[in-house]
């Protein structure tokens, strides 16, 4: 398996998190 492919995929996962968390503070905060 290639390993770089993995780390993508993982850092892609770990960014859209991150994204997904910083949205949902920023409707939380607005809806507050």
């Amino acid at each position: 398996m290639q390993k770089g492919l993995v780390t993508k995929i993982i850092w892609g996962f770990l960014a859209a998190l991150l994204c997904l968390a910083l949205v949902g503070e920023m409707v939380l905060f607005a809806l507050n």
